[in-house]
């Protein structure tokens, strides 16, 4: 006796965007208070010694962008087998913006109001109202306000087959294999610290791929069960099994947009022990260029 089903499935979607805002984001407080050269995604974060820091924010935008998926499955009954094979590919992309600190942030500590001549004294409250950080930090952007368009491509297809040895005893013998394309961006944002030089290669730079790894393509995952009935009833079954499986790489943690060109951290801060001090609240920030083009050496 032969019997199959067989079913098939091909979707596509783009979800609405997802929004991570907290309070005082996306309002302009930095050109409200009179900080040059700062975006509007935040309130400029002021840490005070001996006091509560406030300020900063956490802010996050993101939605799917031309998301794929055909998948394809059969199960075939035949004898005392129990085929079913299967397979999958996706298509999935997104397009994500996060930036942190292009507010700039200020720390206020004794060092602007103590007694250069012993080092002591001075009020981190007292250096705040006369607006002067002993350090100031912003971050840039290039080219600004640009999500990451990223994208990947995921592929899986499985074998297994039922088999019903005798009244007593079933086994469920499979095989599974994924491939997980790695990640792709647009502009080539991507960096990856390399052990073996030491240094941080770019992604399309100097013959590094456009991608931070290779794919794998001997990704295969043994399945192995069985139920035993040891006595002539269903009251006692026995069964056991035993698998390999794999998290996709693509959703292990950590960033690769973290270290590159296109993220710019300045700091200003004093370096004559508290003589002069490069800014003050009333002088952050210099202009900076970020109209780019973003180029990767």
């Amino acid at each position: 006796r032969l019997q199959g089903d067989w079913s098939s499935d091909v979707c596509s979607s783009d979800l609405e965007p997802t929004k991570t805002y907290n309070p005082g984001t996306q309002e302009g407080w930095a050109a409200k208070l009179g900080i040059q050269n700062a975006t509007p995604d935040f309130f400029p974060l002021a840490s005070i010694s001996a006091m509560t820091s406030f300020g900063g924010a956490n802010m996050a935008a993101g939605h799917e962008a031309g998301n794929y998926q055909f998948s394809d499955s059969l199960q075939i009954i035949r004898g005392r087998h129990t085929v079913k094979v299967g397979f999958e590919f996706d298509r999935l992309g997104i397009l994500w913006w996060q930036p942190a600190n292009t507010s700039g942030s200020f720390t206020f500590d004794n060092q602007p109001t103590m007694n250069l001549a012993n080092n002591t004294q001075g009020i981190g409250f007292a250096s705040f109202l006369l607006g002067i950080p002993s350090s100031s930090t912003i971050s840039y952007y290039l080219p600004p306000a640009n999500p990451y368009n990223m994208w990947w491509y995921y592929s899986g297809a499985y074998l297994q087959d039922d088999f019903r040895v005798s009244k007593k005893l079933t086994l469920n013998l499979g095989l599974r294999w994924d491939l997980d394309y790695p990640r792709q961006e647009a502009q080539n944002r991507q960096s990856d610290f390399n052990l073996t030089t030491q240094q941080i290669d770019y992604a399309g730079v100097s013959g590094y791929p456009k991608t931070l790894f290779d794919a794998n393509w001997k990704k295969f995952s043994p399945r192995l069960g069985f139920a035993y009935t040891p006595f002539n009833d269903s009251r006692t079954v026995v069964r056991g099994g035993y698998g390999i499986f794999v998290l996709p790489v693509n959703t292990i943690g950590g960033t690769p947009f973290a270290q590159g060109p296109w993220s710019q951290g300045l700091t200003y801060q004093t370096t004559d022990g508290g003589v002069t001090y490069p800014l003050t609240l009333s002088t952050a920030f210099p202009s900076h260029d970020t109209s780019g083009p973003l180029v990767l050496t």
